[in-house]
């Protein structure tokens, strides 16, 4: 397995990362978009994707299980909204090259969709999700001293194993 990093900003990179530089020039998340390219890995590599923000706590194995093409996050936000989050994301590559060339011929679209993960869910047809239970938000699903009690939910329900800083 490689770790591969797409940035404008090799600094202070670990050795053992390789980087690549951003093959689009979109703005912020909308580079996301870019992994659904069908020429930046070899047709049928898995790509396991995860957000720069993302903390691992335990085992992630999971998340390449099954021969599905995509699987994604689900929303966190935005109550019963059906959608998905693209923090993490599984992709077969080259398999939804059409999101990618969608917003390539038509970048507009930008102009329509809130986020790349607005785009995704509208377009991508029976998204897969990954369990609910194995990736939360810190900021929405868990209670959290740094981003305040949000919901009344309590560490432990989700993840036992995860314990926010105290300060």
């Amino acid at each position: 397995m490689t770790s591969l990093v797409f940035t404008d900003d090799v600094t202070d990179l670990d050795e053992c990362v390789h980087s690549l530089p951003l093959p689009d020039l979109w703005d912020g998340w909308w580079n996301k978009i870019s992994l659904f390219r069908d020429d930046l890995f070899p047709a049928g590599e898995i790509i396991l994707y995860f957000d720069l923000d993302i903390v691992i706590t335990n085992n992630i194995d999971f998340l390449l299980e099954g021969d599905d093409t995509f699987v994604v996050c689900r929303r966190f936000s935005d109550g019963n909204k059906f959608g998905c989050n693209s923090s993490v994301m599984k992709i077969s590559s080259g398999s939804l090259s059409y999101v990618y060339k969608l917003l390539n011929n038509n970048p507009k679209l930008i102009d329509k969709y809130r986020s790349d993960q607005d785009l995704i869910s509208d377009i991508v047809e029976d998204l897969i999700f990954f369990p609910k239970s194995k990736i939360v938000s810190f900021k929405l699903c868990l209670k959290s001293h740094v981003w305040g009690n949000l919901h009344s939910l309590k560490i432990g329900k989700f993840l036992p194993e995860i314990r926010p800083p105290i300060f």
